[in-house]
Parts: C-alpha cells; structure tokens; sequence
C-alpha cells in the first residue's frame, strides 16, 4: 500500500501534565508502525472539527491510502477529511493480497443499476477472444450493482472535469439526424469535434479518427448498433503500435458522444462513466475482442473488476446541444488508471416506460499535445508491458492490435 498513512481519528483520554483536567486528540499515525506523525489536542467536543482541519493542514493526506478502522472520529471530521484531502480509502479486509477501498462520500442524488464486469480471479491475465478459448466455460464476467451519482448534481467544486475525473460534459449546438443506414458523417460534423477537442484540451492538433452509431438494434453479422453494456475502456498502451503521430509529442485518444437526433434527447441507457482517480490499477483486465464493425478488427482494450471504491456518475436527461467528452488513452500519464476512462450503457430505473431508444454518436479524436514525449520507445514499453500476454489457462496469446478500420 503506497504512502502507507492512517487517518486515526481517535479521541485518547488523557491527563494533562498537572493531572487536573482532561484533554482528547486527534492523531494521523503510520500505518504498521504505529508511529503518530501528527496530532493535536482539544478539551471540548465542539473543538474537534477546528482541530481536525488544523491537522489537516499540518500534514497533507491527498491521495494517501487510509485504512477504515483509522477513521474513528465523529461523522462530522471523517467527512471533513475525506472531502478535503480526497484521499484513497481502504478497508483491512484482504482479497487476492490487495487491501479493499471503501466507498467515498458523495453528495449527489444517484440511481442504483449495474454494470457487467469481469470475474477477479482473472486479475493479472489477458482475457481471451472466443476464437481462443470457450467463453461460456471460461466464467469471465459477472453483473454487479453500481451506485450511480448524477453528475449534475455535484458541487462546483467537485464536478467532473476532463483533467481530474476524465470526463465533462459540454453545450456545443450542431444539428444532427444521423442514422446507421447513413454512409458519410453529417458535413464539417468531424471539423466540429476536432475543434471542440483542441479548444477542451488544449492540444495543438486533432484528428477524427472514427466513428461509431448506436441505436440498440444491432446491425449485420456483428450486430454494430448495440449499446455496450460490458465495464471497458476502447483502448489500451497496444492501440500505440498503430497510431501515427509526429515524433516527440505526447497524444491522446478522446470520444466525443452525443445525441444523433437533433430533436430528442438522451433519455434510455444513459452513459456511466467511472471517475478514473478511484480505478485501482490492479483492477484493469486487458481483454482481446473484435470490433462489431463488418471488419472485425482485432483489438485489445481495457476491462474492469468491480470495487467498491469506483466512483460512477451519469448525466441523465442529455439535450441534443449537449456534448459528452471522455478521454480514452493519454500518454503522459505514468499511472494506468489516469490515461483511461472507463464506461458503459445502463439502464436507469427513472426512465418512463415508453421512451424511445437512444440514437448516439461518438466520435473518436486523436490529439497531439505540446507536450515532449522525447523517449517515447521506452515509455511506450514500459506502459506495454504493463499489458500481459498468458491467458488464464497458461498459454501465451498470440492476439495483436490492428488499426480500426470502417
């Protein structure tokens, strides 16, 4: 566990040194060793919040890993310092030798649905594509209940941006009536998400990439059209091996997902997407699967193991002017659940009975940064063998990433 921290909120009774009166404390104390590395002291109850955020501003706790039973204080300073500091919190149960984390405090009205993510005793392997092993035998997935925030309801100061949870939503206007059976984009409709992606991000050049149609009735042999229900991320450190970009610069991939019908909006199977600061790395599964475009195309992407500690929120009721923009892979992240979003389709119980079916589009963006990627062989290399190779059943598969072709 990194930054091995514990928030012991704890009131000590003890003596003062004239044995007359008695005083209580705050402490932070190392986990494991038990060595207090900050503490203060308070006569009265009404005192403990003003000490907690004097401690607080002694010792910063901001993305340390805090075990559950350190937060023993009253519900008012636990709150306080999981709001403020925003640390990781884990619980002392172990599962597979990891340390679990505990839910976060989120001040936000949120539905109850459920997400398909994948079984954890595949922690650490590649899943595998059918062609290479029987699915159905293999047990790989399992539907989970989520808590689903709605991200329109959060503070100001803690609403989803694009640089911290990986996702925001947009108001970009552009008239749209696009369906499967269209063979080209709507005009200039590429131009216009290359330019909202520059002007989000910041980055000094953007390309569309792709694109993909949703409605939920599913198309040709492939059955493109279907919502994606299963947890995942679309790409993965392999996507490197066949994206084209000018040497020495950093890039990323982004989806910009919207309505495809200018004049309804976004009411079934809304998009939840996962705040990536609370992905815990050992939780991404790198799967083998193939496009549902009549092509097929081999690649590998992201998959996720639930936790409890994973953050999910959703925008319900999306207009037609309203844009959702996530990043899908960033390349100046060293961490692995910084560079992706995670995401997927889900029912929400709010939904009147007879809503239509959503029509989406989602455009895939590549933007290059400013930023210098001068020895990108080894960082690509590193973040690639981050990605393993043997299938739970011992072989070695032999699956690459081909560039998406439409």
């Amino acid at each position: 566990m990194p930054k091995n921290l514990v928030a012991d909120g704890k009131r000590i009774r003890g003596a003062n040194r004239n044995g007359d009166s008695h005083y209580e404390t705050a402490t932070l104390v190392e986990h494991g060793s038990g060595i207090p590395r900050a503490s203060c002291s308070f006569y009265n109850e009404s005192e403990e919040l003003d000490v907690t955020r004097q401690l607080l501003s002694d010792v910063d706790i901001t993305d340390r890993a805090i075990t559950r039973d350190g937060l023993h204080s009253t519900f008012e300073s636990v709150e306080l310092i999981l709001n403020t500091k925003r640390p990781t919190i884990f619980d002392l149960t172990e599962d597979n030798g990891l340390l679990r984390r505990m839910p976060a405090f989120i001040d936000a009205p949120f539905i109850v649905s459920d997400g398909i993510f994948v079984n954890p005793k595949f922690r650490g392997y590649r899943l595998p594509h059918d062609e290479e092993t029987n699915s159905i035998q293999r047990g790989e997935h399992l539907r989970k209940q989520i808590k689903v925030h709605n991200a329109r309801s959060l503070p100001l100061s803690r609403s989803a941006r694009l640089h911290t949870t990986g996702f925001e939503l947009f108001e970009t206007p552009f008239h749209l009536n696009f369906q499967y059976s269209d063979t080209d984009t709507p005009p200039h409709f590429y131009e216009h998400c290359e330019k909202l992606i520059k002007d989000v991000t910041g980055c000094i050049e953007a390309s569309a990439l792709h694109h993909v149609y949703r409605d939920g009735v599913g198309y040709g042999t492939a059955g493109a059209g279907h919502y994606a229900t299963s947890i995942h991320s679309d790409y993965s450190p392999c996507v490197e091996n066949v994206t084209i970009v000018p040497k020495g610069h950093h890039f990323g991939l982004y989806t910009v997902w919207r309505s495809a019908d200018s004049e309804q909006a976004i009411e079934t199977m809304p998009l939840a997407l996962c705040d990536r600061r609370t992905v815990a790395t050992a939780d991404i599964v790198y799967a083998n699967v193939r496009r549902r475009t009549e092509q097929r195309t081999p690649v590998i992407e992201c998959r996720l193991i639930h936790d409890l500690g994973q953050g999910w929120y959703y925008f319900p009721q999306m207009t037609p002017d309203e844009v959702l923009v996530f990043n899908q892979y960033d390349t100046r992240q060293k961490k692995a659940n910084l560079r992706t979003t995670f995401h997927g389709a889900i029912k929400d119980p709010n939904v009147r009975e007879d809503a239509p079916l959503r029509r989406t589009i989602e455009v895939r963006v590549l933007a290059i940064f400013e930023d210098l990627d001068l020895d990108s062989e080894r960082r690509r290399a590193m973040y690639q063998a981050q990605v393993p190779s043997v299938l739970y059943d011992g072989t070695v598969s032999k699956w690459r990433h081909e560039s998406m072709i439409d």
